[in-house]
């Protein structure tokens, strides 16, 4: 029946956000952001190359007004640490 169907959607997409929260501590709020953006897009269907840049535009815009213009802080990640010095510095300031 249809109301499975929406009910496989809705836990699916919970499954989804959790996977993303549980992504970011390791991965960074960006690489997880952009990543799961992409994959989500991907699921509903969206393949095309034009529709992918949008999400990862998007994603990175989404990021740059929260870190730069409404000075949030955003979860770094464990990866950030293996990162060389200068693109660390980088990374945490300005992502």
């Amino acid at each position: 029946a249809a109301s499975d169907v929406y009910k496989r959607q809705a836990f699916e997409y919970a499954a989804w956000f959790i996977a993303y929260a549980a992504a970011v501590p390791y991965g960074g709020y960006l690489p997880a952001t952009v990543f799961f953006a992409v994959a989500l897009a991907v699921r509903a269907g969206y393949r095309s190359a034009r529709m992918l840049i949008a999400a990862v535009l998007s994603s990175v815009v989404i990021i740059v007004l929260f870190k730069a213009v409404l000075k949030v802080n955003l979860p770094s990640g464990l990866i950030y640490g293996a990162l060389p010095d200068g693109l660390r510095q980088f990374m945490l300031t300005y992502f």
